[in-house]
């Protein structure tokens, strides 16, 4: 009986290494799958506050768009320079129309 107790196959001895490293294989790649998740949703992240912040952003670029063509408009500028400044449309027979003179040859007008 003391025979039975103490022998032992030769493979049996050899498989325990084995079986732990791959184990340990399987824990590590589970934690490097775990990191990458981690890692994609906090870039999913950053890349919502992105698009919030862009989608603000071009909603206040619409605005001021809006507001210059409100404030270039001729009548806006005529009701302010009349309420504000004073000012008033001159008569059709108050305007003098001076003719447009022609450049002289080989003279540019972006030139001094």
């Amino acid at each position: 009986m003391a025979k039975k107790l103490g022998t032992r196959k030769q493979g049996a001895g050899r498989r325990g290494p084995k079986i732990v490293l791959a184990l340990l294989g399987f824990v590590v790649l589970a934690i490097v799958v775990q990191l990458r998740r981690v890692y994609g949703f906090q870039q999913a992240k950053e890349i919502r506050e992105m698009q919030q912040k862009r989608e603000a952003l071009v909603s206040e670029q619409l605005k001021v768009q809006d507001a210059i063509r409100v404030a270039s408009d001729r009548k806006h500028i005529i009701e302010i320079a009349q309420s504000r400044l004073g000012m008033k449309m001159p008569e059709l027979n108050q305007v003098i129309d001076l003719p447009h003179r022609p450049l002289k040859p080989g003279r540019d007008s972006l030139l001094p």
